[in-house]
């Protein structure tokens, strides 16, 4: 049959009838029928039935799916269309509508005005399609479900649409996959997200959204705004917009379904994945099929599917990926068996519910009647205020559980950018992320809070204490680690180039990010900074991580987490840093077991510095005046030298480099800019390569630390290519030193800080340590074996510099003729973000060392050739 009709009290589901026949004019739409569905449709039939739909008050729904409708037939159906007042559900899919035809559509039922759901899949709707849609979307005030799923929609129809759903009030569904909005499309519905948009359920799947516009959808889910399903399949988003999609539903209470399959997400999602499984309660389900997660990432998946105690999820899609049979069975039948309990545990909590109920009203009633449970019920409601007091409380004896044996966090940023992190989540149930520069040379660990009256833009948002169950201010008293100001416990940092921090003192669980998730929770004090001036404004990260010793009136994390709880022994105070080319990893209560060599490590007081003794700095050789205190500062970019040694060192590297031809370059100037007094200017497009370039030497009390040229020079290609030093000059620091040993230094390596031993660590970098190969270090013998380190691998930056905004680099050096307010390092920027390197370079680099590779292999086998030869004749080789 070519035409079904359902009458009101017989409704079975929908089917639809292929027919080559045509609709006759006799047939008609009665009074008893209230769903109509329709197929071949004849001009004359329909013209008979839009006569029908004008005047017909009892259809509701019409179903003209694969009707073969072209743009006329659109409009002859929008006459009737536009004095009906009745119909509800539209649906034109699979048909020829174009942008004439869906603009008839699109008008007609702007004066209906109560239609609830339009299907317009499959229609070939472009931009100006979409505009007529959007403008009846706009003056809807109806419309809950809205179709376009298969259609030719681009960036222009994507925001025109987006803009029109945040002035509909009552859209709850909006489906708007397999178009090409892009990123502007998502922008614009991510705008209307944010802006009490009631849509709850919304697909944007194979639109050719890149990370900018996951990360403007993650924005919204932030704002917690009311999305039950988002379905972001077969897009082109990458880990970094994963991170912030699930950095924000850390704290979104609404999303329930998520699909993330088909985009180009790898096992570095993990890290910020596995922190919404284990505190996440309320997404149910949750799709990566089609991605590139290994075996590896599966056992992670498994191990987090199990230890999670609140896990809400009944479906967990990861099919598709590089993972082998066995892992996804082990996944399959967790989830099978996790969702039948859930199951159960939803029966039996609605059956206690129905019981409480019907118990009730007697309970009510026997409590008044007796007097001694009228004050047992008193006791009892006391209990309940404990109780809900009971997190802080419990959470302020956190001190008496056993702590963990180490806290391994994971460090970002690199050279390039002259600075490293970690991430800490803070407060619970819903942690808050933070970003903290890891500074061996501040005794302070703060970040930027809500109220915040100069505070400047940062990675994350400012922290909320009020949002933490277990987050509490410190009061004034023996606990306060600061001084009192107008009844708060408050502090104020200044720095030696002008900048500073204020703020009060907080006291909430903190946990460091790592490669695996994060660490278990430590009980932390932290400065909440109100106000911050200077390079803490310009800065991305939103805080720093003081790595001083410490002590109970300057409570460093270093300090606080070895601090001695009542009845057990206090651990040793051990941690290490280890930094690579890119990223690190920070280890708070190291193992001490592989260290290669140590040296005595000087300290300045509970909240002081670190310090090593330099006796030399070796070139080619030759000493350069460089003795004395050596201050070690990781939040310093830089490596600080008396200015004799800095002026000799920049000397002799220019001597050595004409006789040897190191680059055609011209050497760094007397005066000038930044980049004249401190860069190799290289000469047209040639090789800027640091290999030519000497291997320094820095020797500590008998310890030979190798620092090469891939270190104390770094490249920059802009328009002209250079080559700049890592070291400047400075005068004498408050505390004595001479030398700021600072990141540039410390890359490649491992240090570790035994401070109740007073001694410093140094062996290769650990091999979580992304970046260049470490150095080897040697113990002064007449008999060693000097080993030269190689360079450390190109960086992949291509031309692309780093804003000034995003460097604090430590050195309480850099106004060397201020005053001294405190012994806390302060910042300066690069001067010049001197880390790009050129891509044509390496490529040069790669394809020269594959040939004299290949040369070399051939050569041998010639010479083994020869000699198998000459012992078969019987002579010797």
């Amino acid at each position: 049959m070519p035409i079904v009709l359902f009458p009101k009290k017989d409704k079975p589901q929908l089917v639809r009838g292929f027919s080559p026949k045509v609709v006759r004019l006799n047939v008609r739409i009665d009074e008893d029928v209230e769903e109509a569905s329709l197929a071949n449709i004849s001009r004359s039939g329909l013209l008979a039935l839009s006569n029908d739909v004008s005047t017909n008050n009892h259809v509701t729904k019409l179903d003209f799916r694969h009707v073969c409708f072209g743009p006329e037939e659109a409009v002859i159906l929008a006459k009737g269309l536009s004095t009906n007042r009745v119909i509800l559900d539209l649906n034109l899919q699979h048909n020829n509508l174009s942008d004439a035809g869906v603009g008839a559509v699109a008008d007609a039922l702007t004066q209906q005005g109560v239609l609830e759901v339009l299907t317009l899949d499959a229609n070939g709707i472009g931009d100006t399609g979409a505009a007529a849609i959007a403008e009846f979307v706009s003056s809807s005030r109806t419309l809950k479900e809205l179709r376009l799923f298969d259609n030719h929609i681009l960036k222009d129809g994507g925001a025109a649409i987006g803009s029109a759903v945040e002035k509909c009030p009552t859209l709850r569904h909006l489906d708007l996959g397999l178009n090409e909005i892009g990123d502007p499309g998502a922008v614009a519905l991510a705008k209307a997200l944010c802006n009490h948009s009631r849509v709850s359920k919304l697909s944007v799947r194979a639109n050719g959204i890149t990370s900018i516009g996951g990360k403007a959808i993650a924005k919204a889910l932030r704002k917690n705004c009311r999305l039950r399903s988002l379905d972001i399949r077969v897009n082109r988003m990458r880990d970094d917009a994963v991170k912030h999609l699930f950095e924000a539903l850390l704290t979104n209470t609404h999303l329930q379904e998520l699909d993330c399959s088909g985009n180009n997400i790898r096992d570095d999602a993990m890290e910020f994945v596995a922190e919404v499984i284990l505190q996440n309660k309320f997404i149910t389900k949750l799709s990566f099929e089609d991605n590139y997660f290994t075996d590896e990432a599966a056992e992670v998946f498994l191990k987090l599917l199990q230890k999670a105690e609140h896990l809400s999820m009944t479906e967990f899609g990861i099919h598709n990926n590089y993972i082998s049979e066995i892992k996804l069975q082990q996944i399959d039948l967790f989830m099978r068996t996790h969702a039948r309990e859930l199951q159960k545990k939803k029966r039996e909590n609605k059956r206690q519910r129905s019981q409480s109920i019907q118990q009730g009203e007697a309970t009510r009633e026997e409590s008044k009647m007796s007097a001694g449970r009228q004050s047992s019920g008193s006791l009892s409601r006391s209990t309940s205020r404990l109780s809900a007091r009971g997190s802080r409380e419990v959470f302020a004896a956190m001190h008496l559980t056993p702590q963990p044996k180490a806290w391994h966090a994971r460090l970002h940023g690199s050279l390039r950018e002259g600075v490293y992190f970690a991430e800490v989540l803070l407060g619970s149930p819903r942690p808050q992320r933070a970003s903290l520069i890891v500074d061996t040379a501040s005794w302070v660990t703060e970040l930027t809070c809500t109220g915040c009256s100069a505070c400047g833009k940062h990675l994350h948002p400012h922290f909320n204490l009020s949002g933490s169950a277990t987050g509490d201010w410190i009061r004034c008293g023996p606990n306060c680690p600061g001084k009192c100001q107008k009844d708060q416990c408050s502090f104020q940092e200044k720095y030696l180039e002008g900048s500073s921090l204020q703020g009060r003192w907080f006291r909430d669980s903190l946990r460091f990010v790592s490669a695996n998730g994060s660490t278990e929770p430590l009980t932390a004090s932290v400065g909440c900074a109100l106000k911050e001036s200077g390079l803490f404004h310009a800065q991305q990260q939103n805080g720093i991580l003081g790595l001083a010793p410490g002590s109970a009136t300057k409570p460093t994390m270093i300090w606080q987490a070895f601090k001695k709880a009542p009845g057990s022994k206090r651990r040793k105070r051990v941690f290490s840093l280890s930094l690579g080319g890119e990223g690190g990893e920070l280890v708070i209560g190291a193992d001490t077991a592989h260290v290669g060599h140590w040296v005595p490590l000087q300290i300045s007081g509970s909240s002081g510095k670190y310090g090593v003794k330099v006796e030399a700095l070796m070139f080619n050789g030759r000493s350069i005046p460089c003795r004395g205190r050596a201050q070690l500062d990781s939040a310093s970019t830089f490596t600080y030298l008396p200015k004799e040694a800095e002026t000799q060192l920049r000397s002799a590297l220019a001597d050595f480099c004409k006789g040897q031809q190191c680059v055609p370059a011209d050497p760094p100037a007397a005066t000038g800019d930044e980049a004249r007094r401190h860069c190799w200017h290289v000469q047209g497009g040639a090789d800027i390569s640091t290999k030519r370039f000497p291997v320094l030497s820095w020797r500590l009390q008998g310890v030979e630390v190798p620092w090469p040229p891939s270190r104390y020079l770094v490249r920059y290609s802009g328009k002209r290519a250079r080559l700049c030093y890592t070291f400047r000059a400075t005068n004498a620091l408050p505390d004595g030193s001479q030398v700021v040993l600072g990141a540039s230094w410390m890359v490649g390596q491992e240090l570790l800080f035994d401070i109740d031993r007073s001694r410093l660590g140094l062996t290769k970098a650990n091999a979580r340590a992304n970046g260049s190969e470490p150095s080897e270090l040697h113990r002064d013998s007449p008999h060693r074996r000097r080993v030269v380190p190689r360079d450390a691998p190109s960086s992949r930056s291509v031309e692309q510099p780093v804003p000034i905004t995003t460097i604090r680099t430590d050195l309480t050096t850099a106004l060397p003729d201020s005053p001294a307010e405190t012994s806390s390092s302060g910042g300066l920027p690069l001067p010049d973000p001197v880390l790009g390197f050129e891509l044509e370079t390496q490529i040069v680099e790669g394809a020269a060392g594959l040939l004299l590779l290949g040369a070399f292999v051939l050569r041998a086998r010639r010479k083994l050739w020869r000699l198998l030869f000459n012992c078969l004749q019987g002579e010797r080789g």
